[in-house]
Formats: structure tokens, sequence, C-alpha cells
């Protein structure tokens, strides 16, 4: 499995891999009754991964992941979905670390292999709720690119913190997606049939009723919502909510 939160499928075949959102047979995200429905809320330029162990400081983390490819990202009622058609462009695939070629001929037959090799193939993934544990932004005047910013914990790995950073190509809001990630996230998890400390439940209640993250004073790091109440991915998916009654 090449990333956290990102999978190469063929198109038409079914996807063994619970980060890997459901091909829908014609290359796009397939829905699931707990989206009410699929649209793109933006597309990246630029993906980041990072994985940082346990107790180790957010400063610490490790590269998993650095592309420059366009991705689209649905922010559903249930997750956080992404779709990527032409994630392999590089001729080597879609590795970490940015590719560097030589000179224009080369990188040119790069592209051409890569573009052979990954016909048919689509890249799609996906952070259910269920797993969220918190989400940040950071504006375009204290970074390069604004960006929205996920993490959860995985559990199949020692209970690694993944970390998903996702550049704007423009400089629309992160404010305003990384809040709409919250307020959504909140409502599913209160919808959700787990037990929930009344400190949980008065978290989600905030973003729910339109709260928002709070501006982190320091404007040279990113602002962070609350930490969500969570579960380690796959885990949580015998407690998601009847998509009809939230």
């Amino acid at each position: 499995m090449p990333y956290h939160c990102f999978y190469p499928v063929r198109i038409g075949n079914s996807v063994p891999s619970f980060e890997a959102a459901a091909e829908d047979g014609r290359g796009c995200v397939a829905a699931e009754p707990w989206d009410h429905g699929l649209t793109v809320e933006f597309v990246t330029l630029e993906v980041t991964v990072f994985r940082q162990a346990p107790g180790q400081q957010l400063n610490k983390y490790k590269p998993e992941m650095w592309e420059q490819i366009y991705i689209s990202v649905y922010v559903t009622d249930s997750r956080v979905a992404f779709f990527c058609e032409t994630y392999d462009v590089g001729g080597s695939g879609a590795i970490p670390g940015k590719l560097h070629y030589p000179n224009y001929i080369e990188r040119g037959a790069y592209e051409a292999a890569g573009r052979k090799r990954t016909r048919g193939t689509v890249m799609v993934g996906h952070i259910r709720y269920e797993w969220l544990a918190s989400v940040g932004y950071r504006g375009v005047k204290y970074a390069l690119y604004p960006n929205v910013t996920l993490t959860y914990v995985d559990d199949r790995n020692d209970k690694w913190t993944v970390i998903l950073t996702l550049n704007r190509k423009d400089n629309a809001a992160a404010a305003y997606i990384a809040n709409k990630i919250a307020y959504k996230a909140a409502r599913y998890k209160l919808a959700m049939t787990n037990h929930k400390t009344p400190e949980e439940i008065r978290l989600c209640e905030y973003y729910a009723g339109g709260g928002r993250i709070a501006q982190n004073p320091n404007t040279k790091q990113d602002s962070w919502s609350g930490d969500f109440p969570h579960f380690a991915a796959p885990l949580g998916g015998a407690y998601r909510p009847d998509p009809a009654k939230f």
C-alpha cells in the first residue's frame, strides 16, 4: 500500500482497503448513503502526508508522501474523500519527494511513460469522520499556499498519527474549508451511537452549532480545532449513524 489515505485502483475493480474510497466504475469516487451527495469542494495543488510516532513532538514527523499532483477533494457529511486521475506523471511512480528532471526532453519521456502505465487507473481515498482527530488551516499570508491539514491515528502501525496537508492552488480561504470540515465532522460524531463524555459532547456541539476554529495567535503556525472524539482507523464502523437520521 503506497500511502495512507490514497490508493491506486483499476477503474471498475473493487478496492480491498479501508482507506480507499470505492470507485464508481467510471473513474470517480462512489457515493455512500452517509455522504448525502458528492460535490468537489476544492482541488489541491500539492499534497503532503506525514507520520508521527507515539510520543513524538509535532515537528518530529516522518515525511511519507510529497507530491505536486492535482487531487479533487470532497467534503461530505461523513468523510473527506479524495480523487486523482493523473497521480502518476513521473515515469518512476508517485514516490515520496518531488521529481527532478535533467532537461525538458527527458521530462517529457518520463511523463509519457507515467501516463501509459497508469492508463485506466485512478487514485482514490478518504478519511472517515469517525477517525478524524483534528483539522487545522494556515492562510496564504503565513505559507506559500493556503493549506488545510487533517490528522488521524492509524491503529495498524503502532498508533502512528497521520498528518495530511492539502495545499490550495489559489487564495480561497483555507479557514472556510477547515471550519466546514469541523462542522460536518462534529454533526456526524454527535449522530454516532458510541459513548461520548460530556466534554466530548460539548466540543462537538460547539462546532456543530457553527463554532469556529480559534485563530492561533502565532500567525506562523496553523490554527487547530480541539481534539475530536475519534477511533483509530479502521475502527468505529460499528457506531456509524443511521444515514437518514443525521
